[in-house]
């Protein structure tokens, strides 16, 4: 048990975790693009990026699946329903994702058939 607050906290927690593995995803996306663009192919890079500072857990779920777009779209029915909900809390608190959204938004893109993440 981590105690990070009063009653409600715990689950404020949870969606900014999902939050950032989304949007690592969401980068992810972006990374392979910008990989694509230079001549790479996705799963020598993804593979490539595990052996330096860009691992995490995010990275390991794609490896797996051997593409962003796969993982992104595994994981759409967890993370989707908690995206939902951080965008509506933050938009009813006045916080502002910042950086995430784009990020955010790149993983929702990835899960479009023909967007190729």
């Amino acid at each position: 048990v981590l105690h990070v607050g009063p009653l409600g906290s715990g689950q404020q927690v949870k969606l900014v975790n999902n939050t950032v593995f989304a949007s690592q995803i969401g980068l992810l996306a972006h990374a392979v693009r910008l990989g694509r663009q230079l001549g790479l192919d996705e799963r020598l890079l993804l593979d490539a990026l595990t052996h330096g500072s860009a691992s995490s857990r995010a990275l390991a779920g794609v490896v797996r699946h051997g593409s962003v777009t796969g993982f992104a779209r595994s994981t759409r029915e967890f993370l989707g329903k908690d995206l939902d909900v951080v965008r509506v809390v933050a938009d009813e608190l006045g916080a502002d994702l910042g950086a995430l959204a784009p990020a955010l938004d790149a993983l929702s893109d990835a899960t479009v058939p023909g967007n190729g993440g």
